[in-house]
């Protein structure tokens, strides 16, 4: 896990600087097929080209499992989550808003995001 420690902390430093135009989250999920995954959903609201050279620096970090960046209609944005949470299925979020994600932060999501895994795998 110490390679979503890096995400995390390089999502940070990189959502510090964006604009206001750019709304993004990082969370660390389990996907359909049990892996676990940092997911950085994001959006930029405004002209393509500049959203390109903002969004950028997200592709420094190497090779995603899946690089979803385009230009789509906001709602299809929207409904993306539909794919992971499959209907019928009670499935339970939770959230909080920081401001940023501090050394502390992180590895609490970290932490627990392990214990979660390890007791999925338990059964």
């Amino acid at each position: 896990m110490g390679i979503a420690r890096s995400i995390l902390k390089f999502y940070d430093e990189f959502t510090a600087g964006v604009p206001d135009e750019v709304g993004s989250l990082a969370a660390l999920a389990t996907l359909p097929d049990g892996t676990t995954a940092v997911v950085a959903p994001l959006c930029y609201s405004g002209a393509v080209d500049k959203g390109e050279r903002l969004l950028r620096p997200l592709r420094t970090l190497g090779p995603p499992i899946a690089d979803q960046v385009s230009v789509l209609p906001y709602t299809a944005l929207q409904s993306m989550v539909e794919n992971f949470n499959p209907r019928g299925l009670r499935n339970y979020w939770k959230t909080l808003y920081l401001k940023e994600l501090s050394e502390e932060a992180i590895n609490v999501m970290v932490e627990r995001c392990v214990r979660r895994f390890l007791r999925q795998l338990r059964g």
